[in-house]
């Protein structure tokens, strides 16, 4: 007998944005993105490349429907609808003046500044963080690069410094 599989909000994420998927499409390499999601990635990127295997693609490709998914994913959302119990909408707005609301920038006051950490379940706060995190270690890779080639310059330059 075939054992029942619980999906996940995980099984159904966009590696974009972490979230469910929204118009699931996939690539011509067979990766699944929210069509919202690859269309910008690609518009702000300026070239169509795969963001998660980085297949380069020479023309923008015709993205189309994963119907499969997209079932599966309106599946998911009703099998949510009844296990969720309604509850009080919180007020995710920060307020204005406090230190996290400093240095956004948006100029949209404080309705247009939404806590992520409100909204999002703990599992895509979670990704978003590791995320974040490595995006964080390769922006300094460079520079720590930089410093071992400095180190090394100055072990071969301290011999004729010396001299």
């Amino acid at each position: 007998m075939a054992s029942a599989k619980f999906w996940s909000e995980e099984d159904f994420s966009c590696s974009i944005c972490l979230d469910v998927f929204n118009s699931p499409v996939f690539t011509p390499c067979g990766h699944n993105f929210c069509r919202t999601c690859i269309a910008t990635c690609w518009d702000v990127r300026g070239q169509c490349r795969c963001p998660f295997c980085n297949e380069l693609f020479h023309t923008r490709p015709d993205l189309r429907v994963n119907t499969l998914i997209s079932e599966m994913v309106d599946r998911f959302r009703s099998s949510l609808r009844g296990k969720t119990q309604p509850c009080v909408e919180p007020d995710l707005r920060i307020p204005e003046g406090s230190s996290t609301h400093q240095g956004l920038g948006d100029g949209g006051g404080p309705s247009s500044v939404i806590r992520r950490d409100l909204v999002e379940s703990p599992g895509t706060a979670e990704g978003r963080n590791t995320e974040t995190k490595r995006l964080a270690e390769l922006r300094s890779a460079p520079n720590e690069l930089r410093v071992g080639e400095r180190e090394k310059e100055d072990a071969l330059c301290e011999p004729e410094r010396a001299s």
